[in-house]
């Protein structure tokens, strides 16, 4: 592809997210903004700012502060600037039952502490920049660090929530009634 041509490559999961992450930081976005999983290759065109980012099976994060649900496309592609992303093609939102794509993403300059998603139809959703951290555990990486599949960790955390309840789970159904 001629996006790709004179860019800078990572292979392998290791240096791929190091490189995404340095990008991230070098451009003043948050660290936690791209939630990766079996990154296979990141490419970078520093004349251009054209950036690709591949890995082998779409990544689905719940990012908790904000109780937001971001899907990672396989292939990730965009335009990195200072504190934006342009172009953006591979990242979607969760918005009611919908699944909008997210075109840019913005760091508020001079610092306010907020970060802008737009979306191709021109809608605009802000959110705290802290929400997007390094460290900022959601449900993807919390299911990761315990090794089991993001569904499962999510019906741990049920239980564990239901455990400070008191009673049993069939107390618990009655309520609901």
């Amino acid at each position: 592809m001629a996006e790709k041509e004179g860019g800078i490559v990572k292979e392998g999961h290791d240096e791929g997210m190091n490189m995404a992450i340095g990008l991230l930081e070098e451009f003043g976005l948050p660290l936690g903004l791209l939630p990766l999983a079996d990154v296979i290759e990141v490419g970078f065109v520093r004349n251009t700012g054209y950036m690709w980012i591949v890995q082998k099976k779409k990544v689905e994060h719940k990012f908790q502060m904000i109780s937001k649900l971001v899907s990672y496309d396989t292939e990730i592609t965009g335009f990195v600037d200072k504190k934006r992303i342009k172009k953006l093609k591979g990242v979607k939102a969760r918005e009611l039952m919908l699944w909008p794509p997210v075109n840019e993403i913005v760091v508020d300059d001079p610092p306010t502490g907020k970060i802008h998603f737009k979306s191709l139809a021109g809608v605009t959703k802000t959110f705290p920049v802290d929400a997007f951290a390094a460290g900022q555990k959601g449900i993807t990486q919390a299911a990761q660090l315990h090794s089991i599949s993001p569904l499962k960790f999510l019906l741990l955390e049920l239980v564990q929530g239901l455990h400070g309840y008191g009673g049993t789970l069939g107390q618990l159904l009655n309520l609901a009634k």
